[in-house]
C-alpha cells in the first residue's frame, strides 16, 4: 500500500508541475500563450484581412 501511495504521489507531482509553473509565471493554471508559440522558426506570416 505504501508503494502504491508513493507511485501515485510521484506521478501527481510530475503531472502537476506544468500547471504549478504556469501559475507562478502567468498567474493562471493554463496558459493561452505556451512557449512553443514564441519560437521564431514557427512564426506564421500574418495575412491581412
Amino acid at each position: 500500500m505504501v508503494q502504491a501511495a508513493t507511485v501515485v504521489g510521484a506521478a501527481t507531482l510530475v503531472a502537476a508541475w506544468p500547471y504549478c509553473r504556469n501559475l507562478t509565471l502567468f498567474g493562471s493554471l493554463i496558459s493561452d500563450n505556451p512557449a512553443v508559440f514564441a519560437m521564431p522558426e514557427l512564426a506564421w506570416e500574418e495575412i491581412p484581412v
